[in-house]
């Protein structure tokens, strides 16, 4: 078992460990892309679906969940206006505060993105037993439990 902290040793496998993710996300990401013809991407994707699960949401609230900034959630949000996928609602009780809303086109968009996404991940791990499935997820929840400990 490893000890905390690394040695010098580990440098290379640090530079690769870096080097491997960022080429899976990258290639994952251009996956996404084949095949969908409005240049949805995963953000949008997500953003969609939790509006769609989660009913209306205010820009600082989604920004949070997605782990982006509340302007790159306007940028999303008036593109997915703009294709009728998203209304922003006015709060009654406060005018100042504004929600995004799914309409019924974003939630048709979004299970069709959604059938996407699991014919996309399920190809990427077809091969894989069980036992490899829960590994990763194991490793991704020890990497975002680390990552928690920095914030």
């Amino acid at each position: 078992m490893r000890k905390k902290g690394f040695i010098v040793a580990d440098r290379d496998q640090l530079l690769e460990l870096t080097a491997l993710f960022k080429t899976v996300i990258k290639r994952f990401r251009s996956e996404w892309a084949k095949g969908i013809e409005d240049d949805m991407t995963v953000t949008q994707f997500r953003l969609l679906q939790m509006l769609k699960t989660e009913g209306q949401k205010k820009t600082m609230d989604i920004a949070e969940a997605l782990m982006v900034t509340p302007g790159a959630v306007t940028g999303m949000a008036d593109k997915l206006i703009a294709s009728g996928l998203v209304v922003r609602k006015k709060s009654e009780l406060d005018r100042r505060v504004a929600y995004l809303a799914i309409t019924e086109k974003g939630k048709e968009r979004a299970e069709e993105l959604l059938d996407k996404q699991i014919q996309t991940v399920g190809s990427l791990f077809r091969d894989f037993p069980d036992e490899d499935i829960e590994h990763l997820k194991r490793i991704y929840n020890n990497l975002l439990r680390n990552l928690g400990e920095k914030e």
